[in-house]
Protein backbone atom coordinates (compact mmCIF):
# COMPACT_ATOMS: atom_id res chain seq x y z
CA UNK A 1 0.00 0.00 0.00
CA UNK A 2 1.22 3.87 -0.97
CA UNK A 3 -0.11 6.46 0.91
CA UNK A 4 0.46 9.95 -0.45
CA UNK A 5 -0.68 13.45 0.85
CA UNK A 6 -1.88 15.77 -1.94
CA UNK A 7 -2.49 18.91 -0.04
CA UNK A 8 -2.51 20.05 3.21
CA UNK A 9 -5.26 22.64 4.10
CA UNK A 10 -5.88 24.73 7.80
CA UNK A 11 -9.60 24.28 8.48
CA UNK A 12 -10.50 27.59 9.95
CA UNK A 13 -13.41 28.18 12.73
CA UNK A 14 -13.33 24.21 13.70
CA UNK A 15 -10.91 23.11 16.76
CA UNK A 16 -9.90 19.75 17.27
CA UNK A 17 -11.08 17.48 14.31
CA UNK A 18 -11.49 13.96 15.32
CA UNK A 19 -14.26 12.54 13.32
CA UNK A 20 -15.16 12.60 9.66
CA UNK A 21 -18.08 11.15 6.89
CA UNK A 22 -19.20 12.10 3.85
CA UNK A 23 -23.25 11.58 3.35
CA UNK A 24 -25.29 12.42 0.29
CA UNK A 25 -21.80 13.98 -1.36
CA UNK A 26 -21.75 16.52 1.56
CA UNK A 27 -18.53 16.70 4.22
CA UNK A 28 -19.01 16.58 7.50
CA UNK A 29 -16.13 17.13 10.29
CA UNK A 30 -16.84 16.50 13.98
CA UNK A 31 -14.53 17.79 16.57
CA UNK A 32 -13.62 16.29 20.15
CA UNK A 33 -14.38 19.54 21.97
CA UNK A 34 -16.95 21.36 20.00
CA UNK A 35 -20.88 20.80 20.10
CA UNK A 36 -21.08 21.03 16.47
CA UNK A 37 -21.14 19.00 13.30
CA UNK A 38 -19.55 21.07 10.14
CA UNK A 39 -20.53 20.98 6.93
CA UNK A 40 -18.02 21.97 4.72
CA UNK A 41 -18.26 23.01 0.75
CA UNK A 42 -16.28 22.10 -1.99
CA UNK A 43 -13.41 24.35 -1.14
CA UNK A 44 -13.40 22.93 2.37
CA UNK A 45 -14.59 26.17 3.88
CA UNK A 46 -17.34 25.78 6.93
CA UNK A 47 -20.98 26.52 5.25
CA UNK A 48 -22.87 25.29 7.99
CA UNK A 49 -22.41 24.79 11.85
CA UNK A 50 -25.54 22.27 12.94
CA UNK A 51 -25.37 22.15 17.13
CA UNK A 52 -25.50 18.53 17.97
CA UNK A 53 -24.87 18.64 21.86
CA UNK A 54 -26.01 21.18 25.41
CA UNK A 55 -22.61 22.17 26.23
CA UNK A 56 -21.03 25.10 26.47
CA UNK A 57 -17.89 25.71 24.71
CA UNK A 58 -15.32 28.41 26.19
CA UNK A 59 -14.42 31.85 24.68
CA UNK A 60 -12.42 29.94 22.56
CA UNK A 61 -14.99 28.10 21.17
CA UNK A 62 -13.72 25.06 22.59
CA UNK A 63 -15.12 22.85 25.58
CA UNK A 64 -13.76 22.58 28.49
CA UNK A 65 -11.24 18.94 28.99
CA UNK A 66 -13.42 18.16 32.76
CA UNK A 67 -17.03 18.25 30.85
CA UNK A 68 -16.40 17.57 26.92
CA UNK A 69 -18.08 14.95 24.85
CA UNK A 70 -15.14 13.69 23.23
CA UNK A 71 -16.73 12.82 20.13
CA UNK A 72 -14.06 10.97 18.03
CA UNK A 73 -15.78 8.72 16.01
CA UNK A 74 -18.70 8.96 12.78
CA UNK A 75 -20.30 7.13 10.65
CA UNK A 76 -23.50 6.93 8.26
CA UNK A 77 -26.06 3.93 8.96
CA UNK A 78 -28.83 3.15 7.21
CA UNK A 79 -31.56 3.87 9.48
CA UNK A 80 -34.96 3.64 7.11
CA UNK A 81 -35.33 4.21 3.83
CA UNK A 82 -32.17 6.72 4.43
CA UNK A 83 -28.76 7.36 5.65
CA UNK A 84 -28.37 8.73 9.12
CA UNK A 85 -24.78 10.10 11.16
CA UNK A 86 -23.98 8.53 14.09
CA UNK A 87 -21.40 10.16 16.23
CA UNK A 88 -19.40 8.48 19.25
CA UNK A 89 -18.48 9.31 22.53
CA UNK A 90 -14.98 7.71 23.27
CA UNK A 91 -16.41 6.31 26.68
CA UNK A 92 -12.97 7.35 28.20
CA UNK A 93 -14.78 9.09 31.14
CA UNK A 94 -18.18 8.28 32.31
CA UNK A 95 -21.00 10.11 32.07
CA UNK A 96 -19.67 12.72 29.58
CA UNK A 97 -18.10 10.52 26.79
CA UNK A 98 -21.02 7.86 27.00
CA UNK A 99 -23.29 9.88 24.38
CA UNK A 100 -23.91 8.29 21.02
CA UNK A 101 -25.99 10.79 18.40
CA UNK A 102 -27.92 10.45 15.54
CA UNK A 103 -28.61 12.73 13.37
CA UNK A 104 -31.27 12.59 10.42
CA UNK A 105 -30.71 15.45 7.97
CA UNK A 106 -34.22 15.43 6.90
CA UNK A 107 -35.19 16.51 10.37
CA UNK A 108 -32.85 19.12 11.85
CA UNK A 109 -32.55 20.50 14.44
CA UNK A 110 -33.62 17.51 16.37
CA UNK A 111 -31.09 15.12 16.57
CA UNK A 112 -31.31 12.03 19.16
CA UNK A 113 -29.12 11.40 21.86
CA UNK A 114 -28.82 8.00 23.60
CA UNK A 115 -26.73 7.01 26.49
CA UNK A 116 -23.92 4.12 25.25
CA UNK A 117 -23.20 3.50 28.98
CA UNK A 118 -24.36 -0.41 29.67
CA UNK A 119 -22.61 -0.94 25.67
CA UNK A 120 -19.46 0.24 26.83
CA UNK A 121 -20.32 -1.86 30.03
CA UNK A 122 -20.71 -4.64 28.00
CA UNK A 123 -17.34 -3.85 26.24
CA UNK A 124 -15.59 -3.92 29.71
CA UNK A 125 -16.24 -7.55 30.39
CA UNK A 126 -14.27 -8.10 27.84
CA UNK A 127 -11.24 -9.78 30.26
CA UNK A 128 -8.67 -7.82 28.82
CA UNK A 129 -10.38 -4.40 28.63
CA UNK A 130 -10.02 -2.06 31.80
CA UNK A 131 -11.99 1.20 32.38
CA UNK A 132 -8.79 2.82 31.81
CA UNK A 133 -8.46 0.66 27.75
CA UNK A 134 -12.08 2.15 26.70
CA UNK A 135 -11.30 4.86 24.01
CA UNK A 136 -13.57 4.39 21.04
CA UNK A 137 -12.16 6.28 18.28
CA UNK A 138 -12.86 5.20 15.00
CA UNK A 139 -16.64 3.64 13.40
CA UNK A 140 -17.74 1.89 10.61
CA UNK A 141 -21.04 -0.11 9.50
CA UNK A 142 -21.61 -2.27 6.60
CA UNK A 143 -24.90 -3.74 5.70
CA UNK A 144 -25.31 -5.90 9.15
CA UNK A 145 -22.39 -4.51 11.24
CA UNK A 146 -20.74 -2.08 12.91
CA UNK A 147 -17.96 -2.06 13.86
CA UNK A 148 -16.20 0.50 16.69
CA UNK A 149 -12.32 0.45 16.90
CA UNK A 150 -10.91 0.79 19.85
CA UNK A 151 -7.19 3.15 20.72
CA UNK A 152 -6.76 1.37 24.09
CA UNK A 153 -5.05 -2.14 23.04
CA UNK A 154 -6.11 -1.71 19.60
CA UNK A 155 -9.07 -3.29 19.96
CA UNK A 156 -11.68 -4.28 16.60
CA UNK A 157 -15.51 -4.62 18.18
CA UNK A 158 -18.23 -6.13 16.33
CA UNK A 159 -21.66 -6.04 16.52
CA UNK A 160 -24.94 -7.34 14.94
CA UNK A 161 -26.18 -3.90 13.46
CA UNK A 162 -29.83 -4.77 13.60
CA UNK A 163 -29.76 -5.73 17.21
CA UNK A 164 -27.44 -2.31 17.80
CA UNK A 165 -30.30 -0.47 16.72
CA UNK A 166 -33.05 -2.16 18.17
CA UNK A 167 -31.44 -1.87 21.77
CA UNK A 168 -31.14 1.84 21.28
CA UNK A 169 -34.63 2.27 20.10
CA UNK A 170 -35.92 0.20 22.90
CA UNK A 171 -37.75 -2.59 20.91
CA UNK A 172 -34.77 -5.25 22.66
CA UNK A 173 -33.41 -4.96 26.48
CA UNK A 174 -30.77 -7.36 26.10
CA UNK A 175 -27.84 -5.43 25.63
CA UNK A 176 -25.81 -6.44 22.28
CA UNK A 177 -22.67 -8.46 22.47
CA UNK A 178 -19.73 -7.71 21.02
CA UNK A 179 -17.39 -10.09 19.22
CA UNK A 180 -13.85 -8.56 20.06
CA UNK A 181 -10.48 -8.86 18.20
CA UNK A 182 -7.30 -7.44 18.94
CA UNK A 183 -4.30 -5.70 16.51
CA UNK A 184 -0.48 -5.63 16.94
CA UNK A 185 0.11 -2.19 15.09
CA UNK A 186 4.08 -0.59 14.57
CA UNK A 187 6.05 1.27 16.59
CA UNK A 188 7.50 4.30 16.92
CA UNK A 189 10.50 4.50 19.25
CA UNK A 190 9.49 1.77 21.36
CA UNK A 191 5.70 3.14 21.39
CA UNK A 192 2.84 1.04 19.46
CA UNK A 193 0.32 3.06 17.26
CA UNK A 194 -3.20 3.49 18.39
CA UNK A 195 -6.28 3.37 16.36
CA UNK A 196 -7.78 6.71 15.84
CA UNK A 197 -10.47 7.02 12.86
CA UNK A 198 -12.01 4.37 10.45
CA UNK A 199 -14.62 3.83 7.21
CA UNK A 200 -15.24 0.92 5.02
CA UNK A 201 -13.90 1.10 1.68
CA UNK A 202 -16.84 1.46 -0.67
CA UNK A 203 -18.01 -2.05 -2.08
CA UNK A 204 -15.26 -3.79 -0.19
CA UNK A 205 -15.66 -5.66 2.87
CA UNK A 206 -12.81 -3.79 3.74
CA UNK A 207 -11.80 -1.26 6.41
CA UNK A 208 -9.48 1.88 6.28
CA UNK A 209 -8.13 3.07 9.79
CA UNK A 210 -5.78 5.65 10.89
CA UNK A 211 -4.01 4.97 13.85
CA UNK A 212 -1.15 7.32 15.68
CA UNK A 213 1.36 7.35 18.09
CA UNK A 214 1.14 9.42 21.00
CA UNK A 215 3.79 9.56 23.94
CA UNK A 216 0.91 9.51 26.78
CA UNK A 217 0.32 7.36 29.51
CA UNK A 218 -3.83 8.08 29.24
CA UNK A 219 -6.13 9.26 26.94
CA UNK A 220 -7.17 12.37 29.12
CA UNK A 221 -3.67 14.00 28.76
CA UNK A 222 -2.41 14.83 25.47
CA UNK A 223 1.36 13.95 24.87
CA UNK A 224 3.88 14.29 21.90
CA UNK A 225 2.66 13.11 18.71
CA UNK A 226 5.76 11.15 16.91
CA UNK A 227 3.45 10.16 13.58
CA UNK A 228 1.14 8.53 11.62
CA UNK A 229 -0.29 5.16 10.05
CA UNK A 230 -3.14 4.41 7.62
CA UNK A 231 -4.01 0.84 6.94
CA UNK A 232 -6.39 -2.05 5.90
CA UNK A 233 -8.57 -4.50 8.07
CA UNK A 234 -10.20 -7.13 5.70
CA UNK A 235 -13.16 -7.82 7.46
CA UNK A 236 -14.19 -11.56 6.17
CA UNK A 237 -11.89 -13.71 8.36
CA UNK A 238 -11.42 -10.99 11.53
CA UNK A 239 -9.70 -14.02 13.69
CA UNK A 240 -7.11 -14.99 11.25
CA UNK A 241 -6.24 -10.94 9.44
CA UNK A 242 -3.50 -9.05 9.74
CA UNK A 243 -3.56 -5.60 8.88
CA UNK A 244 -1.89 -3.85 6.21
CA UNK A 245 -0.47 -0.65 7.56
CA UNK A 246 2.38 1.84 6.28
CA UNK A 247 3.33 5.21 7.85
CA UNK A 248 2.22 8.34 6.61
CA UNK A 249 4.79 10.50 4.76
CA UNK A 250 4.25 14.18 3.42
CA UNK A 251 5.29 15.30 -0.13
CA UNK A 252 8.81 15.19 0.28
CA UNK A 253 8.64 11.40 1.24
CA UNK A 254 9.69 12.41 5.20
CA UNK A 255 7.61 11.15 8.53
CA UNK A 256 4.66 13.34 8.48
CA UNK A 257 4.28 14.00 12.12
CA UNK A 258 0.75 14.77 12.91
CA UNK A 259 -1.98 13.68 14.47
CA UNK A 260 -4.18 11.91 11.86
CA UNK A 261 -7.43 11.09 13.62
CA UNK A 262 -10.18 10.41 10.94
CA UNK A 263 -10.41 9.07 7.49
CA UNK A 264 -13.46 8.68 4.53
CA UNK A 265 -12.62 7.78 1.12
CA UNK A 266 -13.71 10.71 -1.58
CA UNK A 267 -13.77 8.75 -4.88
CA UNK A 268 -12.23 5.74 -7.04
CA UNK A 269 -9.90 6.92 -9.54
CA UNK A 270 -9.64 5.46 -12.84
CA UNK A 271 -5.87 3.39 -12.09
CA UNK A 272 -7.93 1.73 -8.81
CA UNK A 273 -6.78 4.02 -6.17
CA UNK A 274 -8.75 6.58 -3.93
CA UNK A 275 -8.73 9.63 -3.25
CA UNK A 276 -9.23 9.98 0.12
CA UNK A 277 -9.73 12.79 2.86
CA UNK A 278 -8.14 12.82 6.72
CA UNK A 279 -8.51 15.50 8.99
CA UNK A 280 -5.89 16.06 12.12
CA UNK A 281 -5.96 17.52 15.76
CA UNK A 282 -3.05 19.72 16.52
CA UNK A 283 -4.38 19.04 20.05
CA UNK A 284 -3.79 23.19 20.44
CA UNK A 285 -7.51 23.55 18.74
CA UNK A 286 -6.31 23.66 15.18
CA UNK A 287 -7.10 21.31 12.45
CA UNK A 288 -5.76 20.50 9.21
CA UNK A 289 -7.52 18.83 6.10
CA UNK A 290 -5.28 15.99 4.31
CA UNK A 291 -6.24 15.19 0.81
CA UNK A 292 -4.46 11.87 -0.06
CA UNK A 293 -4.09 9.15 -2.76
CA UNK A 294 -4.27 5.52 -1.53
CA UNK A 295 -2.44 2.89 -3.68
CA UNK A 296 -3.98 -0.79 -2.17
Amino acid sequence: MIVRIIQHKLITGLPSASGITILNNSLYIIGDDTPFLYKLDEDFFISEQIKIHDAVPGLDGRISKQIKPDLEAITEVKWGKDKDILIFGSGSKSPEREALIRIDMDKLPDVQHYSLDKIYDKIKDIKSVSDEDLNIEGAGTSDDRLYLLNRGKNYLFEFDLEDFKKYLQGEKERVPEPKSYQFTLPEIDGIEAGFSGACLLPNEKKMIFTASVENTSDWINDGEVLGSFIGIIPLKNLKECKPICVQVVDDKSLPYSGKIESITIRSMNPDGSYSALAVTDNDDGESELLELEIKL
